[in-house]
């Protein structure tokens, strides 16, 4: 600081800040109570956010173990499923089956031809 300026009460080495007029408007405009006010608002907006965030991510998370949950019952449903799948479709469950509905194998088998068209002609 220059040695001169309480005795001139102006920057000569910069003076394009020896206007002072300028900052004692800012200085009005921030006085402490508007910036308390301000960090105020400020604390209280940014811990409802934190709130709502930390709401809104623990929801989730119990939503996500609900389907994992749903989604492992519906995989062992799944798996349970195919192993009946595969057990009906064995040839002895099948022989098994005809035998119960008294069903007799075939020794000849005939197919059948279509002479003429089944649809109207105009």
């Amino acid at each position: 600081m220059c040695k001169f300026w309480k005795r001139e009460k102006c920057n000569h080495h910069f003076p394009e800040l020896t206007s002072i007029s300028g900052l004692n408007k800012i200085n009005l405009f921030l006085n402490k109570k508007v910036v308390v006010s301000l960090m105020g608002v400020a604390v209280l907006t940014s811990g409802f956010f934190y709130l709502t965030q930390t709401n809104l991510t623990a929801t989730k998370g119990y939503q996500i173990k609900a389907l994992e949950k749903e989604l492992q019952q519906l995989a062992e449903d799944n798996r349970k499923l195919n192993l009946d799948y595969v057990s009906l479709q064995s040839m002895d469950n099948v022989k098994k089956e005809a035998e119960n509905l008294k069903l007799i194998p075939t020794t000849e088998i005939e197919s059948l031809t279509l002479g003429e068209s089944a649809v109207a002609l105009r």
